[in-house]
């Protein structure tokens, strides 16, 4: 890995970027679902210009050929992200991909009241089961994982890593990674595995529920749950991921995100090919 760092004076953590140098490609991430620059708000407009420039310098000299990043969902931070994004094309940087994210944003009132109807049923319906929502210790890691992949595997869909890989990211950032259920009795119906991007945004990395729940669609007690979780942590924005299928918009799964209360946001993927 290789990080680059903007300094100003005595400062030394006003901007880095984070980027994995492999066969000659620069990925900024390599695994992570996005990265990018990350800049303080003392930083001027010249200087993040000049720093994507400089960076790039820095990779050709290592024989980069190629680079890729991966930017965070605009809702992060527009004004951050409007910048930075028409910087980096105008370093020459194309669009290699865009996705829709949904974010909610966490404020003071429940989120039942901003689900539509169908989703209020469902929700009053998984109560009346007596489905329980819970957050789950971090020794359970393998055991969402495990219900996560099946609930996957049920959909002819593939999950994105492995637990090996899964396994050392939750050992290396136990504090920032929390799991979520909603639980029939002893049964798992839903889970979730959730990231702290930041002290102010949660990001739900995996979910899935088991497909003999589907009429009571359980991922709704599961977002209303990590969204109070949110609440009582002081978290501004829960991030429900991208909604795509095979590089296509997932509108089933985009509607549904949006029913819950969640606003779309752009998230953009840049790729440049460095010139001999």
């Amino acid at each position: 890995m290789l990080v680059l760092r903007l300094a100003q004076g005595k400062e030394t953590g006003i901007g880095s970027y984070s980027l994995f140098v492999e066969n000659r490609t620069a990925s900024s991430p390599y695994r992570n679902p996005f990265g990018s620059l990350e800049f303080s708000a003392t930083i001027t407009p010249k200087e993040v210009f000049d720093f994507i420039g400089w960076t790039e310098k820095q990779l050709i000299k290592k024989g980069v050929k190629e680079i890729v990043v991966k930017s965070f969902p605009v809702g992060y931070n527009p004004q951050h992200s409007s910048m930075l994004n028409t910087f980096l094309i105008n370093h020459g940087f194309q669009i290699q991909n865009a996705e829709l994210s949904s974010l909610i944003d966490v404020a003071d009132k429940a989120l039942l009241e901003r689900m539509t109807s169908w989703e209020k049923r469902k929700l009053r319906q998984s109560d009346g089961a007596q489905l329980r929502f819970m957050q789950l210790p971090i020794e359970k890691a393998f055991d969402v994982y495990s219900f996560i992949r099946s609930c996957r595997e049920e959909r002819r869909q593939s999950i994105s890593m492995t637990w090996d890989q899964v396994d050392m990211v939750v050992r290396t950032f136990s504090k920032q990674i929390f799991f979520f259920g909603v639980f029939d009795n002893q049964h798992m119906a839903a889970a979730s595995l959730s990231i702290q991007v930041n002290a102010k945004i949660l990001y739900n990395f995996y979910s899935g529920h088991a497909r003999k729940y589907d009429s009571f669609s359980p991922a709704v007690m599961l977002v209303n749950g990590i969204y109070r979780f949110c609440q009582k942590e002081k978290f501004s924005y829960l991030d429900l991921g991208t909604s795509a299928l095979k590089g296509k918009p997932n509108f089933t799964l985009l509607d549904f995100k949006m029913h819950l209360g969640a606003l779309p946001t752009s998230k953009h993927t840049f790729y440049k090919k460095i010139k001999e």
